[in-house]
């Protein structure tokens, strides 16, 4: 006889997070980043001694400034989550840092901490990210000009360059726990700008944030459970 009691459907929130200007931004960055990192590396290497990647270096370079100026732009013009103030280290976002190096220290075991916009762990770091970015490529203009000491001037771009890498690396590993383990469109939300918000059975009246698609569903039954009874 199955005992199992019938159980409430759940909301889950469709929610507008991220707009076109921050999304085109993030993309243009993240391409240009990956082909400038990787014919960097070739440069210092020294394996391959063509033109190609240094062509492909300062190609590379094009989109990733576009991508900053825009960015940049969005802090100064966007009034919500594109803003300076959405990535700013306020009271509230601090108090939830501690959670978040839990979730981060554990690898993914614990659980993960929610947030509406900006992880607020990464917030203050993406502000730094985008300014280091900005001086990187005013390095890399002064290194195409001719202009200071050059050995100098490659020396402070490569120092920043492996900075940059390392907070990138950082970033991959911390968005492969995010998916692995909360699930909540965090990677697609960077392509159509929706993230997904779950709320447990609502109870009488149903209160929605705004811009929000609600989508209502049934969970489906644990047949071991239910004796084999819950599937249809």
């Amino acid at each position: 006889m199955d005992t199992m009691r019938p159980m409430k459907p759940n909301s889950i929130f469709l929610v507008k997070v991220w707009p076109a200007s921050v999304r085109v931004a993030h993309w243009l960055v993240a391409g240009g980043f990956l082909v400038l990192m990787t014919t960097g590396w070739i440069l210092r290497s020294g394996r391959y001694l063509g033109e190609a990647p240094a062509d492909f270096h300062v190609l590379a370079s094009y989109p990733l400034l576009a991508g900053v100026a825009l960015r940049i732009w969005v802090l100064v013009a966007h009034p919500a989550v594109g803003g300076w103030r959405a990535l700013w280290p306020s009271a509230d976002r601090l108090r939830a840092v501690p959670e978040m190096l839990k979730f981060y220290l554990s690898f993914g075991r614990l659980d993960l901490p929610r947030w509406f916009a900006h992880n607020p762990f990464w917030a203050p770091i993406y502000l730094l990210w985008i300014l280091a970015l900005a001086a990187q490529a005013g390095l890399g203009v002064v290194l195409l000009q001719g202009w200071g000491e050059d050995a100098v001037v490659r020396a402070w771009h490569a120092g920043l360059a492996e900075v940059l890498v390392a907070v990138f690396g950082f970033h991959l590993v911390a968005v492969v726990l995010h998916e692995l383990r909360a699930r909540r469109c965090d990677v697609s939300a960077m392509i159509h700008g929706w993230r997904v918000f779950d709320l447990p059975p609502l109870e009488g009246t149903e209160q929605t944030p705004p811009k929000a698609r609600v989508v209502r569903f049934e969970p489906r039954a644990d047949s071991s459970r239910a004796g084999g009874k819950g599937r249809k």
